[in-house]
């Protein structure tokens, strides 16, 4: 959500931090995942309103060793691509596609992390979702004429 490695790795901190402090507002052991998900999106929102400017996110994902360099390339544009358009989102889009898609976190439990319903949460993937593809669209339609 916040695009820069190193402002990640502080909200990290910070977030072991809080969840360390608020210990004894986790009620439920099986909410755990929602509650520790909440603070880390409220250090995040916190971090992102303090910023001016937005950058991309990267992803530094080893890639496969049996791809060929060729292959490699492509599918690291193909994630720049990706990580692009996802960061063109508006906040509120990006962070349910990052709960879902990267967290694979269920409707329910995003739900419970954003403080709303699942239907507003369907709502919003499939806005994002619309969003992605008219991003991207045009660049994979060109990319299969080459």
């Amino acid at each position: 959500m916040l695009g820069d490695p190193d402002a990640a790795k502080d909200s990290v901190q910070e977030v072991f931090l809080k969840m360390y402090q608020r210990r004894s507002q986790l009620l439920n052991p099986d909410c755990f995942k929602s509650w520790l998900f909440a603070i880390a999106r409220n250090d995040c929102i916190s971090r992102l309103r303090n910023r001016n400017t937005r950058e991309e996110i990267t992803d530094d994902a080893p890639e496969e060793a049996d791809q060929s360099l060729a292959e490699m390339y492509d599918r690291k544009e193909e994630k720049d691509l990706v990580t692009a358009a996802v960061a063109r989102l508006k906040p509120a889009l990006r962070e349910v596609i990052l709960l879902r898609e990267y967290y694979d976190c269920s409707y329910q439990e995003i739900a419970e992390i954003l403080g709303t319903t699942e239907s507003v949460v369907k709502s919003r993937l499939y806005t994002a979702r619309q969003m992605l593809y008219h991003y991207l669209k045009p660049v994979f339609h060109e990319r299969k004429k080459i």
